[in-house]
């Protein structure tokens, strides 16, 4: 439930009260920022630590503000890891999609029946080849998880449970270069050994990709170049 509505630096927040341990902010798809606060938590406290993540949070908001404009339309050009793709539609009562590199056919006889199907292909070719890096860092790691989902987020790129052992991935990462995918799949792949981001999370990182920094700096700087509004 949300308790309030504020503003800080420009930015609207919903501050909403739960009964959580920690603070937690969350931009959804459409900009939108949340700050979840412990219910017994003075307001100052939790501004204070908004305050501290306004960087980030403005980041974010940027990202989802810079997305690619995509209409679904023939002949529009995305991406899919990172390499130019065009997108084709033929007016059809088939209801498929074909991929081949460098381009994704959508038969469908109106917009709505295009926009459907292309959002399940992504959603199932993303998860295909997102659960391959996360089954190759489990095995090479031997930490294995418990489940695996795939959520739009934009504010964060994966999340691990270490508790439960469960992995959620964004969806975005589809459209950026695939490095990004296996930085981020080894990344929640430490979470199963360290909650944290201290140093054995990062030696444990460091360990398995020694060069894990310049990719998550490219994905700081880059990855608004290739998201879609899906």
């Amino acid at each position: 439930m949300v308790n309030m509505v504020i503003k800080e630096q420009g930015i609207e927040i919903e501050l909403v009260r739960k009964s959580v341990k920690n603070l937690s902010i969350r931009i959804s798809r459409e900009g939108k920022v949340t700050l979840t606060v412990p219910k017994k938590m003075p307001e100052n406290e939790a501004l204070k630590f908004f305050r501290q993540k306004i960087s980030w949070v403005k980041s974010k908001i940027d990202i989802v503000n810079e997305r690619l404009e995509f209409n679904f339309s023939d002949g529009e050009r995305f991406f899919i890891f990172g390499k130019e793709t065009v997108f084709k539609v033929v007016n059809s009562k088939e209801n498929k999609v074909v991929f081949d590199i460098g381009k994704v056919t959508v038969f469908a006889e109106n917009i709505p029946a295009v926009m459907r199907l292309f959002e399940g292909f992504i959603k199932q070719f993303f998860y295909e080849c997102a659960e391959q890096y996360l089954k190759y860092w489990s095995t090479v790691t031997g930490f294995k998880y418990t489940d695996f989902k795939i959520k739009k987020t934009v504010s964060t790129w994966g999340s691990c449970n270490t508790a439960k052992g469960n992995i959620s991935l964004s969806l975005y990462l589809v459209f950026l270069p695939v490095e990004c995918l296996n930085y981020v799949a080894l990344h929640e792949i430490c979470h199963l050994k360290y909650s944290n981001h201290g140093e054995g999370f990062k030696n444990m990182l460091s360990f398995y990709m020694p060069k894990w920094k310049s990719v998550r700096k490219y994905m700081k700087e880059n990855s608004r170049k290739f998201i879609v509004n899906i």
